[in-house]
């Protein structure tokens, strides 16, 4: 059986980018949508709120309706995986455009990624019942493990907005934070509406196969 590790924890001393326009090291639990910082311009504030409630929104979505459903449908012959199914592929990529949570930039990441899967796939072989050639942990947590409804109390850790773009992590807890839990995001801002644009465990450069 082969396995394939998507690196994470290396992740952790990326993209700490000091601006002038925001830079917050404050926690914000991501339920809550009202906060108020003194130091921190109306807009600032109206932008923590709005990534707040996107991502609150993105994990409920992800938690509730996809879970369950494989990162990528595979062909497979005579018990053995093939490849990617490009036009189921193509097919969810459409479905989730619609939801207006992702930018083209994750489309383009996430296609990548598939990419990569594929050739894998097609190098060596996986049987039917062997573990994907991607991960053995939840992708969009890089967890194995999370709390009950945890979108709804997500801290956001390390937020730092320039421009239209956004980047920041999130945890569980402070706890969970100062241990070394922590999950990076990045955003982009279109048409006054804010986006995700990269997911640290769908990053097809972090991907490794054995």
């Amino acid at each position: 059986m082969k396995s394939v590790s998507v690196l994470s924890s290396c992740l952790c001393l990326l993209f700490f980018i000091h601006c002038t326009h925001s830079s917050d090291s404050t926690q914000i639990d991501a339920k809550d949508s009202t906060y108020t910082e003194h130091a921190l311009i109306a807009n600032d504030s109206t932008d923590k709120a709005n990534i707040a409630q996107l991502l609150r929104e993105v994990y409920n979505w992800y938690e509730t309706k996809e879970y369950n459903q494989a990162y990528f449908d595979l062909h497979e012959k005579d018990s053995i995986y093939t490849g990617i199914d490009t036009l189921a592929l193509t097919k969810k990529i459409n479905r989730w455009k619609a939801l207006n949570y992702f930018a083209p930039a994750f489309f383009e990441e996430y296609r990548s990624l598939a990419q990569k899967v594929d050739q894998e796939l097609k190098k060596d072989k996986y049987m039917l019942g062997d573990i994907p050639p991607y991960a053995d942990a939840d992708l969009w947590c890089n967890c194995q493990d999370f709390p009950n409804e945890y979108w709804n109390s997500l801290i956001i850790k390390d937020l730092v907005i320039k421009d239209n773009n956004a980047s920041l992590y999130w945890t569980w807890s402070s706890k969970e934070y100062e241990s070394g839990f922590k999950y990076h995001v990045k955003l982009q801002k279109e048409n006054g509406q804010w986006k995700v644009s990269y997911l640290e465990g769908l990053d097809s450069s972090k991907y490794e196969s054995n």
